[in-house]
């Protein structure tokens, strides 16, 4: 048992070094882009060649006289993004959210982040709690 959840805490440790899917869009000329967000006619961008692999897909909002953009993007550096690798920062009307999983620049996009943490989480807990018992 305590093998099985080991194995699954290093499986959600792993990350592969491909780029990643991020969504490409901006909601001026894409509807579906803007909030709420639909991914059903949109096509995810792939890169994954040299430097021009996606490090982090990201998510940007700004409101300008009244109207809402929203633009998502796929981008190679983590130095553009405010909030970090992982995160959202708003500076005045503007919003950047910057996330590192495939496809995560969707509407809840951090949220895919925090699960994937409380399930490394619990599986540690309860190998702990088992290694516990067996002394």
């Amino acid at each position: 048992m305590q093998v099985v959840f080991a194995l699954l805490f290093i499986l959600g440790c792993i990350s592969v070094a491909n780029g990643l899917r991020c969504y490409a869009c901006e909601s001026a000329s894409t509807p579906n882009c803007g909030d709420p967000f639909s991914s059903s006619s949109l096509i995810p961008t792939n890169e994954t060649a040299g430097a021009g692999q996606h490090k982090v897909c990201m998510k940007v909002k700004s409101e300008i006289k009244g109207a809402i953009l929203v633009v998502r993007s796929g981008i190679p550096i983590t130095e553009r993004c405010i909030g970090g690798g992982n995160g959202c920062k708003s500076v005045n009307s503007i919003t950047t959210c910057c996330c590192t999983s495939d496809l995560c620049n969707s509407a809840l996009s951090i949220q895919k982040q925090s699960v994937r943490f409380m399930i490394m989480i619990v599986s540690t807990v309860v190998v702990v709690y088992q290694w516990m018992q067996d002394i």
